[in-house]
């Protein structure tokens, strides 16, 4: 599952095969204080070094491997329970990706923890012969069969980079820095790495929040069209509920329809430039590029607001407007550890790419046809060795521990009815749908944050949520 981030982590950073073979050691695990590589949020200190851990657990005397972990300590008492923070892709990094801590710093500890194959953690698994994104273009399957080839020739045992390894790399952590409970975050694919944490070792949990629910019965893939689909539908609904835009855009779904059709019969060739070079860059817009565009609108409250005004103009014949979020869709998960993408999503979704979850939704014509998610991974997964996971994998968890489940209503990935679905089975569950928010809400929710530091501080507690439902979408009306 993609998520949008800012990080520090050069995915183009290879290990060399010598240290990803490390030799395991009689005590592992263990952790091993360093250097720190990133710098401390203001006024917070900062430690950092690494969890060494089995690359198997059944191989008696394996190789091992080495997670970074940072740890982050604001002006909290010292008796407050920590908080681990499990980011999302899967693929993407904990330790170089401190900013959603937005205001919590006074109230916890914050461990950051780069997943097996990520970011700083030994071996990488990132795979820089894979454009993860790339503006219109699918993903070149021979260069991934290239990049799963080159990790097994470095000795890296593809088939150990699972869920349920790192949730026990969670457990490890926790035990190995003293600690009897923490507290766990989980945001986008991180919230599915918590759950497996609440199933395999939830004595070790004081409390969950989960932010942009992606549970393990979800067939997020098989789901994908049906997801956008009801989001953006949702957009062009509150569009006609408001007065302005509905008057500026009388026929906001039409127009998309046209749009559309006219897309993909008819593509046209559109130039953008690149930030990061100056340089002017080239694409085709069809439809399936235009809905990548709105695709990645669709996470952030700002983008929202200009998507019926981006169709009405497009579909008028200015295609300026939608190259200037090209760069955007080209950076669209770049922060992944491809291999460990694959490593997951092939053993654990990709049996179930024809087996949707979210039933009773319509999807928007030609979704399907052009939003490939599922069609990609499929061939991606017929040349990246995995074995389907466990049928346990994939199993709804049941779990007492206090769970915070928080979910905005725009979401085209994980959307609110996956909440629902998850806290089915936690009973001491909360779950809180922001109206105006969309995938990820403690990154950008003032009100997100004070509900989850409302619950870290009593989680047995229902916290006040009345803030969720409100605000407006501000629709720009050029």
């Amino acid at each position: 599952m993609r998520q949008r981030l800012v990080s520090l982590l050069a995915v183009s950073c290879l290990l060399s095969p010598s240290v990803a073979r490390a030799q395991a050691a009689e005590d592992v695990p263990r952790f091993e204080p360093a250097d720190c590589k990133i710098g401390a949020p203001a006024g917070a200190s900062l430690r950092c070094g690494y969890l060494v851990v089995p690359e198997r657990r059944d191989v008696v005397d394996g190789a091992t491997i080495r997670l970074a972990v940072a740890v982050v300590s604001g002006g909290h008492p010292t008796s407050a329970i920590p908080v681990v923070y499990l980011a999302g892709g899967p693929g993407e990094a904990g330790s170089t990706d401190l900013g959603p801590m937005n205001g919590l710093l006074d109230d916890n500890d914050w461990i950051f923890l780069d997943q097996r194959g990520t970011g700083f953690s030994e071996p990488s698994l990132a795979c820089p012969e894979v454009p993860f994104s790339s503006a219109g273009q699918t993903v070149d399957v021979q260069h991934a069969a290239d990049c799963a080839a080159r990790l097994a020739d470095w000795g890296v045992d593809l088939s150990a980079y699972t869920t349920e390894s790192s949730a026990a790399d969670v457990a490890d952590l926790v035990r190995t820095l003293g600690y009897t409970q923490v507290n766990l975050y989980g945001p986008s694919y991180g919230s599915r790495l918590a759950l497996a944490v609440e199933r395999q070792s939830p004595e070790l949990l004081r409390a969950v929040i989960l932010d942009g629910v992606f549970p393990p019965q979800a067939s997020l893939y098989a789901d994908a069209p049906i997801s956008f689909s009801r989001a953006l539908r949702l957009v062009f609904d509150t569009c006609q509920a408001d007065p302005g835009c509905r008057a500026k855009y009388p026929n906001v779904l039409g127009t998309f329809g046209h749009l559309m059709a006219q897309l993909h019969t008819q593509p046209r060739p559109i130039d953008y430039m690149d930030p990061s070079t100056g340089q002017t860059r080239h694409a085709t817009l069809d439809s399936r590029l235009f809905l990548e565009v709105l695709d990645v609108m669709l996470y952030v409250r700002e983008g929202i607001a200009m998507i019926p005004a981006l169709i009405a103009i497009t579909d008028g014949g200015d295609y300026g407007p939608v190259g200037s979020f090209l760069p955007d869709v080209n950076n669209y998960g770049g922060a992944v550890a491809v291999g460990l993408y694959y490593a997951v999503e092939c053993a654990e979704d990709g049996p179930r790419l024809d087996t949707p979850t979210l039933l009773g939704l319509e999807e928007l014509p030609g979704v399907r046809q052009d939003l490939g998610f599922a069609d990609e991974l499929a061939q991606v997964c017929g040349v990246w060795p995995s074995t389907a996971a466990p049928a346990r994998v994939n199993a709804p968890v049941q779990s007492d521990v206090p769970t915070l489940l928080l979910s905005g209503r725009f979401d085209p990935i994980t959307p609110p009815e996956y909440a629902r679905e998850a806290a089915a089975t936690l009973p001491n569950s909360f779950d809180v749908e922001f109206a105006v928010e969309s995938h990820v809400t403690l990154s950008s929710s003032p009100c997100s944050i004070g509900i989850a530091r409302a619950f870290l501080s009593a989680p047995e507690q229902e916290p006040a949520s009345a803030c969720a439902d409100g605000g407006d979408v501000t629709f720009v009306l050029p």
